[in-house]
């Protein structure tokens, strides 16, 4: 089975890279994005006038899109980790796609 479960695994992963590919070209002056080369998380920067931290508490309260800020490993560049192998990945991009066009758009 392992080698059905890792490519179940790589088809959410290329298809979530395709996803978060397109939502960050949509928002390139709120988000600097630099697409993972070999793993399942990304790292992003939120460049808008709100600390990382406010975002996401914002974020899970009032579209219950869990992000991790950078804060949380120990970063003060305001960025937050994005996981890519989540099959929901997709919904909660159209949440968060929805909170930044009411918060900062």
């Amino acid at each position: 089975n392992h080698n059905r479960v890792v490519e179940r695994c790589l088809r959410i992963v290329v298809g979530n890279l395709a996803h978060t590919d397109a939502f960050f070209g949509r928002w390139k002056e709120i988000f600097e994005w630099v697409r993972p080369e070999g793993g399942t998380v990304g790292f992003p920067r939120l460049n808008a006038p709100i600390p990382v931290d406010q975002f996401v508490s914002e974020l899970v309260r009032q579209e219950g899109v869990l992000l991790l800020p950078g804060t949380f490993f120990g970063d003060s560049s305001n960025r937050f980790r994005i996981g890519l192998g989540r099959r929901t990945l997709p919904a909660a991009l159209e949440r968060l796609d929805a909170f930044i066009g009411r918060r900062l758009a």
